[in-house]
């Protein structure tokens, strides 16, 4: 990883919405501000209700950045600084969530947060950076990093992040929405980061096609496409009682089975004495949860090889996606760096991310993390077996999500369970995560191959982009499209312990499962073998 280029702030201020009309903004650290905002929160009372995916994603962050090639001043190619902000106010006045603020807490419990519609703004920030370019700033290469903790989460210089510590965040002080522009030596990079609560990596696309529109709306005057507009939905809809009587009205009674799962035993949220121990050294040695994230590119050839070997032992339908394919191997690639044995063998689980069913026009998180174990007393296979491995994970990976798919009982299960984790007290919520749930965690993925590049009608789309989220989960694996200048592909961002990052480039099971991988950047070397 390079040094962190000279950086210069321009400007930063609050957006709002009402300078969709007048084009003014507010400048932070002045008394204007102090009564713009206080005048805001005396006449604004409307709220966004938050669905228990939105609220249990309230302590993570998750940020996009896109790199535009192309000179200053504003001119045909060139990024235009005032219609990015009239695009942002007027965006906020579509979506006032956006310019709001989180309420505080009832009880300490997460299922008490809402966004109050304060237009309170969105935090915009220009800076400089004239020493580097779009490509040094985005490329691959600057993308692993070194000693990362929950407290310094070693951003690129270009990304503004949330308070670590969300103190800000959950007494309503803190921006939900920060968008950072910063000039480089040959174009910009335009950041933008958001509170969780506001969407999942879905949905992160139609909200940057919304700014994207309203950008071309202020830099030319063309009224933007309806179709590229979002309006604010009832997320509430993403409920259990909401899925109850969707079940209710498919089943009606004519299959006892799913009506008797509807009532099986509620989850409970437990605290324990070890999920304490846990917790309390979380929080008061956080270097011991030093983390590295290392960047693995699979080659296209090479992820087809993997989903061929997947399916091969995988006859049966369902059949063996790419995804699954992928996802399983990342997974023996994290158990191999941890010394553990390859298989997730109940009751220990690896966990991958899925959609939850959700209504048309849904605007929101509807991220499920689906357990992924093989049966207890299956047999580990060594690591020079490590087809078989493949094959059996991406097997059970498949068998899982075709289950919750296709099993409405499993949607409500899981609904259910999100319910239950944000209803509990937040510390005795955080002891059962600590003491019950991460003790069985063997690894976790999240494949989103689909490319989210940004078109803000400048010429051309953006010829970088970067995705981040904040606090890097040790352990996990997120799987994306291959990027600028890399080949075709995949990437696979890595988050591991120092020693386990080092351990997996010297395992042997790197060089059998991805011959043809190899490292990105900072300094790793530059071949999986």
């Amino acid at each position: 990883m390079e040094p962190a280029p000279y950086v210069r702030v321009i400007s930063q201020r609050l957006v709002t919405p009402r300078e969709a009309a007048t084009g003014s903004s507010v400048v932070i650290a002045t008394a204007a501000t102090a009564a713009t905002a206080a005048a805001a929160r005396t006449e604004a009372s409307a709220t966004t209700q938050l669905s228990p995916s939105d609220q249990i994603t309230v302590m993570t962050a998750t940020c996009r950045a896109w790199g535009f090639p192309g000179g200053f001043p504003a001119s045909h190619g060139a990024f235009n600084e005032a219609a990015l902000e009239a695009a942002l106010a007027q965006t906020l006045s579509d979506l006032p969530f956006l310019a709001g603020r989180l309420s505080k807490m009832q009880g300490m419990r997460l299922a008490s947060l809402h966004i109050k519609h304060t237009n309170e703004g969105a935090l915009l920030t220009v800076a400089e950076a004239p020493t580097i370019t779009v490509e040094a700033a985005m490329g691959p290469s600057s993308w692993p990093r070194r000693s990362v903790t929950v407290p310094n989460p070693a951003l690129p210089f270009y990304v503004d992040q949330l308070d670590p510590t969300r103190r800000a965040l959950l007494r309503g002080k803190e921006p939900l929405m920060k968008v950072r522009l910063t000039r480089v030596a040959d174009g910009a990079i335009l950041s933008v980061t958001l509170c969780h609560v506001i969407t999942d990596g879905v949905r992160w696309p139609a909200l940057m096609a919304h700014l994207a529109a309203r950008y071309r709306q202020s830099a030319t005057g063309k009224l933007p496409d309806p179709q590229h507009l979002l309006k604010p939905s009832d997320r509430t809809l993403l409920s259990s009682s909401h899925m109850k009587g969707l079940l209710s009205e498919v089943m009606g009674g004519v299959d006892a089975s799913p009506a008797a799962a509807l009532k099986r035993p509620p989850f409970k949220v437990r605290s324990s004495f070890a999920g304490w121990l846990r917790l309390t050294a979380q929080v008061l040695a956080p270097r011991r949860y030093l983390l590295e994230l290392a960047i693995l590119h699979i080659p296209k050839a090479e992820v087809a090889n993997l989903k061929r070997l997947a399916a091969e032992s995988n006859p049966d339908s369902p059949a063996i996606t790419t995804g699954d394919a992928v996802q399983a191997a990342c997974i023996l690639l994290i158990h191999a760096a941890r010394g553990r044995p390859l298989l997730p063998v109940a009751p220990q689980k690896a966990m991958v991310m899925v959609q939850l069913p959700a209504p048309a026009g849904y605007f929101g998180n509807a991220v499920c993390m689906l357990e992924v174990s093989l049966p207890v007393g299956t047999p580990q296979p060594t690591t020079t077996n490590w087809r078989a491995a493949l094959s059996q994970l991406a097997g059970a990976i498949r068998s899982a999500t075709a289950a919750f798919r296709t099993q409405p009982t499993r949607v409500l299960e899981a609904l259910e369970e999100t319910e239950a984790l944000v209803a509990a007290p937040a510390l005795r919520m955080l002891s059962f995560v600590s003491g019950k749930l991460l003790p069985q965690l063997t690894a976790a993925t999240n494949y989103m191959p689909a490319s989210q590049d940004l078109d803000l009608g400048l010429g051309a789309p953006s010829a970088y982009s970067q995705q981040l989220s904040l606090p890097r989960a040790r352990d996990m694996a997120i799987i994306r499209g291959a990027v600028t200048p890399l080949s075709a592909g995949l990437i696979a961002q890595l988050a591991l312990a120092p020693g386990d990052a080092q351990r997996l480039r010297e395992h042997p099971l790197l060089a059998q499962l991805v011959p043809s991988a190899r490292w990105v950047g900072g300094g790793h070397g530059n071949s999986a073998k």
